[in-house]
């Protein structure tokens, strides 16, 4: 997934690397909140999350359908539609992610679930680094852009699917 959004030339690295790290934060943050009670997860209705990836996939599949448009107003509104993207489909991707937070942070003290968390950053921060890294450089990137725009939608669909379907 994260190579995905490395690979389209509309999303920024900086775009993913926020929603990606927005979206980590969140679930970690619904996790503890859950385990403080105050939050409720109902299992049976995690898989909905799938819906997310689906539909992102179908809006960018149109996308992929339309002839590309390049203003300065739209760049602008396009990057905080790339974050929110990353971090609605990290949050879609995440079902499985809350179930096993919850019951980690419920059996361990504070302090190892703050290291715990901060072991989680640093983990999505190299994730992230990987990812760009095998994107490339050079005609390699540009080729693995120019197919990865093309492969998005179709990811995000599988994605979300398998997420539905458990």
């Amino acid at each position: 997934m994260l190579i995905a959004f490395f690979a389209d030339p509309k999303t920024a690295a900086s775009d993913v690397l926020a929603g990606e790290s927005l979206g980590m934060t969140l679930i970690v943050l619904a996790s503890y909140l859950a385990v403080l009670g105050l939050v409720v997860v109902a299992a049976d209705w995690v898989r909905y999350l799938g819906f997310i990836p689906i539909a992102i996939g179908l809006v960018r599949f149109v996308a992929l359908l339309r002839p590309p448009r390049d203003d300065a107003e739209l760049a602008g509104r396009r990057r905080a539609a790339n974050v929110l993207i990353v971090t609605a489909t990290v949050l879609g991707n995440g079902g499985d992610n809350l179930a096993t937070y919850i019951s980690l942070f419920a059996n361990l003290p504070q302090l190892r679930i703050l290291v715990t968390v901060l072991t989680f950053a640093a983990l999505t921060a190299l994730w992230c680094g990987l990812a760009y890294v095998l994107v490339g450089r050079g005609k390699a990137r540009r080729q693995v852009q120019r197919w990865g725009r093309r492969a998005l939608p179709f990811v995000m669909i599988g994605l979300g699917l398998r997420i539905l379907i458990g």
